[in-house]
């Protein structure tokens, strides 16, 4: 399996290690053979809130063959995702990708349609 998880400008180092730890754990365990990978807007560096720069980071196509994708978080002011990049989360969901939403990257999801007409379960 393919794990995409977005990474943006200003992400926490929480929020973005989160995924990659759980999902990494299948991996280290043995347990089946996935790869994680992290993609944004642009490839090159994210640089997170905490002042950390990370990278390399892959664009936008890399998503374009991931089985999940993971939003992880998103700005707290509800903006919607940058066009280019929502229109990679609507197009990876069209092609029967996971999407998921994790915290306020729920927002992001909904922002994008994926949430119209469906239940969403999140911890606030």
């Amino acid at each position: 399996m393919r794990i995409a998880i977005y990474a943006f400008d200003g992400i926490t180092m929480f929020h973005l290690s989160v995924p990659q730890m759980v999902f990494d754990e299948v991996t280290r365990l043995g347990l089946a053979d996935w790869e994680t990978f992290v993609f944004s807007d642009r490839s090159g560096t994210v640089r997170t809130a905490e002042g950390l720069t990370v990278g390399p980071v892959h664009g936008l196509e890399a998503a374009d063959d991931a089985d999940l994708v993971v939003v992880p978080s998103w700005t707290d002011d509800g903006t919607r995702l940058p066009a280019p990049t929502e229109q990679a989360v609507v197009d990876a969901h069209a092609r029967g990708s996971t999407v998921v939403g994790l915290c306020l990257g729920s927002i992001a999801v909904a922002g994008a349609g994926l949430l119209a007409g469906r239940s969403a379960v999140t911890h606030w």
